[in-house]
């Protein structure tokens, strides 16, 4: 009987949070919701929008979700020293050490070839984590 009087009480519980807390969305961060902006006011071919985006996310942990898919869409359109390095930053924010330090070295390899590219950071980075 006690466990019937818990079962009907828990659903009851739930019914009415579920009712209390219908139509009220959780606000996002001010990251995500500046990140979305700018994603939804980019035009499909801007790579540099979704890396940029991206990057306040991963900087800030935050939406972390949505920015892989920005990432990778950024790479997609045109691969970088930029969107890859955003990308490393990505795993090592996820706690993921090796595949964090591909990414840089692929930023580095890339970045190689581009004009104005500064590899410090990089280095940096890569130091960092190879200690």
């Amino acid at each position: 009987m006690n466990t019937l009087r818990t079962l009907a009480f828990s659903i009851i519980g739930l019914f009415v949070f579920a009712t209390a807390t219908a139509g009220h969305k959780i606000e996002d961060d001010k990251v995500t919701v500046k990140a979305r902006e700018m994603v939804a006011k980019a035009s499909p071919d801007d790579w540099q929008t979704y890396a940029k985006a991206a990057a306040k996310c991963v900087g800030r942990n935050k939406n972390m979700q949505e920015a892989i898919q920005w990432i990778d869409k950024s790479i997609a359109i045109q691969p970088t020293s930029m969107n890859y390095s955003v990308k490393g930053d990505y795993f090592l924010k996820n706690n993921q050490k090796d595949e964090a330090i591909k990414w840089y070295i692929k930023a580095l390899d890339l970045g190689r070839s581009e004009l104005g590219f500064q590899a410090e950071d990089l280095q940096s980075k890569l130091k960092d984590l190879r200690k």
